[in-house]
This record gives structure tokens, C-alpha cells and sequence, in this order.
């Protein structure tokens, strides 16, 4: 008997990866492709094929083993290398000598021998229910993908769905882009797809009987044999829970806390979809006891006729709105959060700033404050790492970010977004203020690109145009912190025993209280006023 061992692949990172999902089970029969496990690393989820068939004789993972690239996963016999052991065995005496290069097993045999063919398999939009969509996420042309792997996302005003791949292949091929329009029938993209014509064997056990592919649910199946050849056979006892999902649907699962063992998939196959994980979080609310008064578990608001009180119009919600109120509502929920008060005295700054208006006018940009927030802001964060960070999905680590991107609020027709100045450390005040201009615009006129609008690692919401004293904004998860700016004021003010009118302006800093004490938050808005107050610190 033939036993073959299956490798961890290239998973395109660095370091070992986490072992967390085992798809097979001691006894079970694989085909080539079939999924025998799931790695995830901090970037990814990974799910790994059989590189070729045969039933699977020990297992030597477990959930939870951080693996490597060429790790043994687990050892397969090859059915088809079996029989023909077999029948050399009855046909050979056992003095006669071996030949030195033995006949491969079938599936190598059929490889060389049989007749190979590479398709061409278009992928197109299927029905999603709505005129278009757009793409929000897509695979790499030339990337492996395995059956009903996700091939891109799309995303309509009413829900988001993925398109599965119809076949295990290669894509050749992909004709959109992220932020495109599709409808129903649109060509989405090519794979490539090999097939062999192979012999087909009956699956014979070793004792002559039928091997029972899928044991009930309570046998838990033991390698109790020695496996040949140099893959050792442990006596492993291993229940593995079989979970399709893709990983856009992992992404959101971690992100809000959902084991997705527990979750019914209605795709193909059992495949989990975005609308299951809703489904399986509505039910799980519906079970919170209903006690008037606690947060997270009141009745459902009642339906009002309010015509009954008089005429009334009802005005659709576009969709950045309805967007950015899930989101707010999430972070709101998820994260404990505090707001710190403070004032900084920047009548220097507004005097510098006024002094280069003309020359910024002249080169055709203007200068604003907000740009000079962004630049203190970034002083600040270099000062106050913490400020800087994301807290992970357990809670246990912060990751502190090593770049520094300025997510800036922007008002528009349709509701407010949120451009990113990537950057904003290495780019002086007058380009971050031309940046700012240009985000805005585009984020006014909807020319911005999601990309644009991704990866910030603190935000600045400026109401300063508008006027207010205070308020306090919502910290926009996974950030944890956002810096809220209202209008400045000019206001008497002692120095070394004399009055002197100077301009204060109103920061209020947001911040998730998990990571950040209420003596951080004060010492970064001390921080922040210093530079803000002498602008010279910023060039040191």
C-alpha cells in the first residue's frame, strides 16, 4: 500500500499559520481538491486541498497547531496504488525479485498515460436581485481557486452577496475592477480549468469490505494500524466539525464575535453566506430576556402611524447613510467610550496661518486649519502610541500601527464619509492641505475610490465652520480614538497678570476606555494643545 503524505502549500506568509478547522476524519475518502483543513494567519483564512486521493490513514494536527510550509498535515492511501499492490502480490512468488522502477499507482499513472484537458469556464453575474451592484471585493488574476471559493463580492443598496467559483482552477482571467457597476449577465471572469480521463478503480478495504464513507455522527474513527512507508501513524481520536465559509464571511463572523460552527449554512453544500450570519444574530437577540430599562434588551420599537397626527412625507435614506448608521451603531455598542474636554490656544497658529493665505491662494491651494490639526494630530500619536492602535477581536493584544493615516470627515448631499490622508507623516502642511481639498472634492462630487477611503488609523471630525462649543464623536471601529474640533473663540485671557484677548479653539477627543485611561486621554490633549499653541514644535 501506497501512503502519501499531504504538505502544508505556500500560503503566502510569513511564519507558521494557525490550524482552525480540520474538514476529514481518520477512515474518510478524499478526492483531489477536496478541503482537509483551514489555516488562518492575521491577514487571511486559508483553506487547504488533498493534492491528490485516497482515504485519509492518520491525521497529525489538531485545531489549534500553528503549522508551516511543508508541515505534514495528515497521510493518505491510495486506493488505486492498493488494488495494484494486491494483484502483484497473487501474481509474483515471493522469491521472484522486484523490479527496480515498480509500476506507479493509478492516479500517477493516469497522469502520464491518460488523456489531459484544459478548459475555459466564463464566470458571469448571476441574478442578485437588484438592477446592479457594486464590486467591493475581488480575487487576483492568476491566484488558485478551489469550488465555490468566493470570487468577488458585490454590494447593492439592499445586501451584499458572494459569486462562488463554479469549478477548481486557476483564474485566467478578470475583467472588472473594484468599484464597477455590474448587472446580471455581465462577464465577471475566466478559469482555467484541467481534467484527466482517468480509470476508475472500485474502493476496496484491506479486509475486502466495504469502506463506509460517512460513519455516524457519534463514531469517532482511530488510526488502530501502523500506516507503511515513512509517514507514522499515531492513534489520534479527532471530531471534526466540517464549516464551508469564504472569507469575506469569516471576516465579518470575527469581527462581531460569531462562531460559525454554530451557524446553519444555506449555500451549496452547507456553504455559510453574509444572509446566514444575519439570520443566526437575529436569533440569538430574539433569545435576550426582555427586561424593560437594560441596554441591549428592550422590546423591539413599536410601528407609529404618525399620519394620524398629520400629513407626513417619507424620505429614502441614501445609501452612505444608511451605512455609516450601521456602522456608528456597531462601534456605539462595542466600544466603551469616554470624551476628553480641552481648549488650545492658537492665536499664534491663526496668525501664521492668515500670513501664508495669500501666498497658498497664489499657488492655487488653500490654506486651511484643518490641515495643521492633521500634522499636530500626527506629533500627538507619535508621542502616544496607544492612540495609534487597534484592539484585536480577543481583547488580549493591542496593535500598534506604524503608519499614520488621518481619516478626515467630510460633509456631503448624500450623507457624511470619511477620505484618508495616507501618510500624514511624511508630508508637510501644505501638501496635506491639498490633499484634504482633493478629497473632499471628490468626496463631494462621488469621485472617491474605496480604496481612499480605507486604512485610516485616526480620524478628525472639524465642525469649525459650523460652530458649537463641544460635542462628542463616536470613535470610528477598529480606530480608537477620533478627535472632534469645533468653532474657535476669542475670549479674554490673564497673562503674567494682564488681559489679553486670545483665540481658544474647542477640542473634544473621543476614546475606547478598554485601551485608553482617562490620564492618557488628558496627557494627548496636552500634547496636542502644546503643538497647536507653538507650531515651531512640530519642525522638531
Amino acid at each position: 500500500m501506497s501512503v502519501q503524505p499531504v504538505l502544508v502549500p505556500d500560503m503566502g506568509v510569513d511564519g507558521p499559520v494557525e490550524v482552525i478547522e480540520i474538514n476529514v476524519r481518520v477512515g474518510d475518502e478524499l478526492q483531489l481538491d477536496d478541503i482537509v483543513a483551514v489555516m488562518e494567519s492575521d491577514k487571511a483564512t486559508i483553506e487547504v486541498p488533498a493534492s491528490h486521493s485516497g482515504k485519509v490513514e492518520a491525521l497529525l494536527i489538531k485545531v489549534g497547531d500553528k503549522v508551516s510550509q511543508g508541515d505534514v498535515l495528515l497521510s493518505l492511501a491510495e486506493a488505486g496504488a492498493d488494488i495494484h499492490a494486491k494483484e502483484a502480490t497473487k501474481e509474483t512468488p515471493a522469491s521472484a525479485d522486484l523490479p527496480e522502477n515498480p509500476t506507479p499507482n493509478t492516479e500517477e499513472k493516469n497522469e502520464k498515460e491518460g488523456n489531459k484537458s484544459i478548459s475555459i469556464i466564463s464566470v458571469i453575474v448571476p441574478d442578485i436581485g437588484t438592477d446592479s451592484a457594486e464590486v467591493i471585493e475581488l480575487i487576483q488574476e492568476g491566484k488558485e481557486i478551489n469550488i465555490e471559493e468566493s470570487i468577488a463580492v458585490l454590494e447593492s443598496d439592499k445586501a451584499s452577496m458572494e459569486v462562488p467559483s463554479p469549478k477548481t482552477g486557476k483564474i485566467q482571467k478578470i475583467w472588472v475592477k473594484i468599484g464597477d457597476k455590474l448587472k446580471q449577465g455581465d462577464k465577471l471572469a475566466e478559469i482555467e480549468v484541467e481534467s484527466f480521463s482517468t480509470l476508475s478503480s472500485p474502493t476496496v478495504s484491506e479486509n475486502n469490505t466495504t469502506i463506509e464513507k460517512n460513519p455516524p455522527s457519534d463514531v469517532i474513527p482511530t488510526a488502530s494500524k501502523a500506516a507503511s512507508g515513512p509517514i507514522p501513524s499515531p492513534v489520534l481520536s479527532i471530531r471534526a466539525e466540517s464549516v464551508h465559509a469564504g472569507p469575506a464571511v469569516r471576516r465579518i463572523a470575527r469581527e462581531f464575535g460569531i462562531d460559525v460552527s454554530k451557524v446553519h449554512g444555506s449555500g451549496a453544500k452547507g456553504r455559510i453566506l453574509k444572509e446566514d450570519l444575519m439570520a443566526f444574530t437575529k436569533e440569538r437577540l430574539s433569545e435576550v430576556p426582555k427586561v424593560s430599562g437594560m441596554l441591549g434588551a428592550a422590546e423591539p420599537l413599536p410601528e407609529i402611524d404618525f399620519g394620524r397626527f398629520g400629513e407626513t412625507e417619507q424620505i429614502p435614506r441614501s445609501r452612505i447613510q444608511k451605512i455609516s448608521a450601521k456602522n456608528l451603531l456597531r462601534s456605539w455598542n462595542t466600544i466603551p467610550q469616554v470624551t476628553q474636554f480641552d481648549d488650545a490656544d492658537i492665536t499664534d497658529l491663526e496668525g501664521f496661518r492668515r500670513a501664508q493665505a495669500n501666498t497658498a491662494k497664489a499657488e492655487g491651494y488653500k490654506l486651511t486649519l484643518l490641515a495643521f490639526l492633521v500634522k499636530a494630530s500626527v506629533a500627538a500619536l507619535k508621542k502616544h502610541p496607544d492612540f495609534n492602535s487597534s484592539l484585536d477581536n480577543s481583547g488580549e493584544n493591542l496593535i500598534r500601527k506604524q503608519y499614520f493615516h488621518i481619516g478626515i470627515a467630510v460633509e456631503t448631499p448624500n450623507g457624511l464619509v470619511v477620505p484618508v490622508v495616507k501618510d500624514a507623516d511624511k508630508k508637510g502642511v501644505k501638501e496635506i492641505a491639498i490633499e484634504i481639498i482633493s478629497l473632499a472634492e471628490k468626496a463631494r462630487n462621488k469621485k472617491l475610490k474605496p480604496a481612499e477611503m480605507q486604512g485610516a488609523s485616526f480620524s478628525i471630525s472639524s465642525l469649525g465652520g459650523l460652530g458649537g462649543t463641544k460635542f462628542t464623536p463616536i470613535v470610528n471601529w477598529p480606530e480608537v480614538a477620533i478627535l472632534g474640533v469645533s468653532k474657535s473663540e476669542l475670549r479674554p485671557t490673564y497673562i503674567n497678570s494682564e488681559l489679553h484677548p486670545r483665540l481658544w479653539l474647542p477640542l473634544s477627543l473621543s476614546y475606547d476606555h478598554r485601551v485608553i485611561d482617562g490620564a492618557a486621554g488628558a496627557r494627548f490633549t496636552q500634547t496636542l494643545s502644546g503643538y497647536l499653541s507653538d507650531i515651531r514644535s512640530l519642525v522638531l
